[in-house]
């Protein structure tokens, strides 16, 4: 059975907290992850069976998408998720005839550095001390991608 993409639902917030949590060292709270349902913003889910292996926040604004979150759980890392993710991204920015997707990641993150560039990202610049860190602040690389119809 192959992964299908779905919306994001209240009621699977706690298994995305879950996922966020073990994958990344600064997650996003549960707060903020009910505010992205909100009409504003697109969140979806990828799942395969009953099993939610990653997610992705996306918000649109004017003509252009801003990519806020995209996550894979620990187990299902590098096995094409991500990219499956991602294809959704561009298939959603496509269809709601936006220009470009921009994004912030972390400096020290190189596999999603890797999947934005895989994925025709290209870098425009640095947010100074963007990120919090255990320790001090991290900056933030940005990517764009342009869209053509």
């Amino acid at each position: 059975m192959n992964p299908l993409i779905r919306p994001m639902l209240s009621d699977d917030i706690a298994t995305v907290l879950r996922i966020e949590q073990s994958a990344y060292p600064h997650p996003w709270s549960e707060p903020l992850f009910r505010d992205c349902l909100q009409p504003q913003y697109s969140s979806w889910l990828l799942c395969k069976a009953e099993s939610i292996l990653g997610h992705l926040i996306l918000q649109p604004v004017v003509d252009e998408c801003h990519l806020l979150n995209i996550c894979v759980a620990k187990p299902y890392q590098r096995q094409g998720y991500g990219q499956q993710l991602m294809q959704h991204c561009l298939q959603f920015a496509k269809s709601q005839q936006l220009t470009s997707i921009l994004l912030e990641v972390r400096t020290s993150n190189h596999a999603a550095k890797n999947l934005y560039q895989q994925s025709q990202f290209e870098w425009i610049g640095t947010r100074k001390n963007y990120y919090p860190r255990h320790e001090g602040r991290e900056d933030a690389e940005v990517y764009r991608r342009v869209l053509t119809n």
